[in-house]
């Protein structure tokens, strides 16, 4: 975990997927949050378990209404970054 790393994520009917970003802004790792009902969830990382980040960003991703939007997010600098532009071909 590198302090330019970056999360976008997403949410279906059954789980969360955090996919984190290095600094050429290359996917490096997802993660995935299991809902398992009450406001319960596990996620697929080394601390999935207890509270870790990617469950802590789950509030803060729905409270910016990013979910599903592609925008990026710095767990460490607590700063957004917009969603990269997609070329058109």
């Amino acid at each position: 975990m590198g302090k330019q790393d970056t999360y976008a994520m997403r949410e279906d009917a059954e789980k969360l997927t955090a996919i984190k970003f290095d600094k050429e802004d290359e996917p490096v790792d997802t993660y995935y949050i299991t809902k398992l009902g009450q406001g319960a969830s596990i996620c697929t990382c080394w601390a999935g378990g207890r509270w870790c980040r990617h469950k802590q960003m789950i509030d803060i991703f729905r409270k910016a209404e990013a979910m599903n939007t592609g925008r990026r997010y710095s767990f460490d600098k607590k700063k957004w970054f917009a969603a990269p532009k997609v070329e058109e071909l």
